[in-house]
């Protein structure tokens, strides 16, 4: 699948016509329309207003464009917690932006746990995931 399907196809699944794409992105719909019927190619810059406004990460708009490798790289060693592998995975996954504020977050709770103060109990569910 090249980018302008991938593209559209992530339109179509949100229900959003290229107008709304640049709405939310702040590029033209001329632009839009451009990439999308490949008469124009995705620049990074395009690629980052789009990832914004999809709310999906930089990584994940460049490799569907081809500039990255199809799968991202394992974030953490063989063997590491399980727990660990999953927190790690679903924090690359997040947008640059979230990402950053996500880990600051955990890592303020880290900081507060060593030192004696209680947080609510977290729980599993039945597939072993934190909720």
């Amino acid at each position: 699948m090249d980018f302008a399907e991938w593209l559209q196809g992530e339109l179509d699944r949100r229900g959003w016509d290229q107008a709304e794409l640049a709405r939310r992105s702040g590029i033209t719909t001329a632009q839009v329309s451009r990439v999308i019927s490949g008469g124009r190619n995705a620049g990074a810059d395009f690629c980052i207003a789009i990832a914004n406004a999809l709310n999906l990460s930089r990584e994940e708009v460049f490799r569907a464009r081809g500039w990255l490798l199809s799968e991202p790289e394992k974030v953490v060693p063989p063997g590491t917690d399980p727990l660990v592998t999953q927190v790690a995975e679903e924090l690359i996954s997040l947008p640059v932006e979230l990402r950053e504020l996500s880990v600051r977050a955990i890592l303020a709770v880290l900081k507060a746990v060593r030192g004696g103060q209680h947080y609510p109990a977290m729980y599993r569910d039945e597939d072993e995931s934190i909720k």
